[in-house]
């Protein structure tokens, strides 16, 4: 009888599972010998200061920094500026907008101001003073400021009156309605009498 082809290739597949399976065997049996150490700390190349041992370089040091600046084009540095003190001279009341006067228990008559441009607000009490005028009287609808002999009025900011904001209704998603029942097949043809 001559061994056939499907034969013999069953019986060599059979022959690599067997060895594979000893080489994994083999593996598993041997795995408890091998000891794995795990690699020594590294060491530091230069020692950490303590912070009794740590300055600061001079600032000389950094001179060459503040000469060629890193993220300016040409690393040309800034010219210098020059700022001058604000002076309380004698101001203009036009760059002030009065915006509330509160009356509240606990601070008392309380004004609030704003400058033209909205970048700075102001919070006065009776007798302080800004920009040279001092806040001399507080009425319901207006402020009176007094500088040496000038008196200046700041009539209160009256809003625009806001429409009343109604709710909008919330428009539910609904499925259109169907005139009869969907399932039933509309009959197409007529019937010819």
């Amino acid at each position: 009888m001559k061994p056939s082809l499907t034969n013999l290739t069953t019986t060599l597949l059979a022959a690599v599972c067997l060895v594979l399976g000893g080489i994994i065997a083999w593996e598993v049996s041997n795995r408890d010998d091998i000891a794995v150490t795990p690699p020594p700390p590294p060491e530091p190349e230069t020692p950490t200061p303590t912070p009794e041992e740590f300055r600061l370089p001079p600032l000389d040091h950094y001179q060459h920094f503040v000469s060629r600046p890193l993220f300016l084009e040409g690393r040309t540095p800034l010219p210098e500026t020059v700022q001058e003190p604000e002076t309380a001279a004698a101001s203009d009341l036009s760059n002030l907008q009065l915006t509330g006067i509160l009356d509240t228990p606990e601070s008392g008559q309380i004004v609030l101001l704003r400058s033209q441009d909205g970048k700075h607000h102001y919070r006065l009490h009776p007798g302080d003073t800004i920009e040279g005028w001092r806040l001399a009287e507080i009425a319901s609808d207006h402020v009176v400021l007094q500088q040496g002999g000038r008196r200046g009025v700041l009539q209160l900011r009256k809003p625009r009156p806001n429409p009343p904001v109604t709710p909008k209704r919330r428009r539910t998603a609904r499925p259109p309605l169907r005139r009869g029942n969907p399932f039933l097949k509309k009959n197409t043809k007529r019937k010819s009498s």
